[in-house]
């Protein structure tokens, strides 16, 4: 059976902060996921445009009876009940305690949109693993 995994990794964020890990997370998982006979797609430090690429990408390659494995690390948001992954070049307004208080839904990807795009495709297994915080958008 087909295995194929996208990773993606964010962590070179102008103005929210630089985060240290999302891609020693994403070479670590690579190679775990490449052992085990997955196809890896590693990326790291996409803009919105590149993340829904990759998605689309990722979705096309799998099919009934695939496993597919998609993996997020970097910064997120929950606005009314949805989650969405922050892009590079996606712009923030800072709130009154310094930390970020409001992203645009249109600048990020959501998270439902892309289990949503795994579950059309009639994978056996649609993973998706998140490696962010979902502080509230205001």
């Amino acid at each position: 059976s087909l295995k194929v995994a996208l990773l993606i990794g964010n962590q070179d964020y102008e103005g929210l902060g630089r985060l240290h890990n999302p891609a020693t997370d994403v070479e670590t998982l690579a190679r775990c996921l490449a052992s085990l006979s997955f196809r890896v797609i590693a990326l790291v430090n996409l803009t919105h445009a590149e993340m829904n690429n990759a998605l689309n990408e990722f979705c096309s390659m799998l099919h009934e009876g695939a496993y597919g494995v998609f993996y997020y690390a970097g910064h997120g948001f929950k606005k009314d009940e949805l989650s969405y992954m922050v892009p590079l070049e996606t712009p923030h307004s800072a709130g009154d305690d310094g930390g970020v208080a409001g992203f645009s839904c249109d600048d990020c990807l959501c998270v439902q949109r892309a289990l949503a795009c795994m579950q059309e495709t009639g994978a056996a297994l649609n993973l998706l693993i998140l490696d962010m915080c979902r502080a509230e958008s205001r």
